[in-house]
């Protein structure tokens, strides 16, 4: 579990990198580093997720429709935050194309829940092609309750 310090040193990190001109930028992260920063941001968001399921759905099976209310309230923006904070934190030095594709995957797949919540309900995945790629490359907190 994140102390508060580390959570704080996490968020600072996310908003240093975010916004103003390339002068004043941070210059780009060491690769473990944004790895250990991006699982902190989807470790926070999971938990938040996982707070909200409990309130919304108990230890009951939900219905659909409370799938759907779910993923529109809680689940989406949730993880539209995990995202639009990992790609605030700027990707690491020479694994620009790589993040990218993985935030780009993230997206798309957020995109098929948004349009279809019930995916959540399903045997499959609705995160696997992300997953596929997010994970070995050490990003294993993101999308490891999907």
């Amino acid at each position: 579990m994140l102390t508060a310090a580390a959570l704080a040193l996490i968020l600072g990190l996310g908003a240093a990198g975010c916004g103003g001109s390339d002068s004043d930028s941070t210059p780009p992260f060491p690769k473990r580093e944004f790895v250990f920063i991006a699982n902190g941001i989807c470790h926070t968001g999971n938990q938040e997720l996982k707070a909200a399921q409990r309130k919304a759905f108990g230890n009951g099976k939900p219905s659909e429709a409370e799938v759907a209310s779910f993923v529109n309230t809680s689940f989406a923006p949730n993880v539209q935050k995990q995202i639009d904070d990992i790609r605030g934190v700027g990707p690491p030095d020479g694994g620009e194309a790589t993040v990218s594709h993985i935030l780009d995957l993230a997206q798309q797949d957020l995109d098929k829940v948004k349009a279809d919540p019930s995916l959540l309900l399903g045997k499959s995945d609705p995160f696997a092609s992300f997953k596929k790629v997010a994970h070995p490359y050490g990003m294993t907190q993101c999308a490891s309750g999907s």
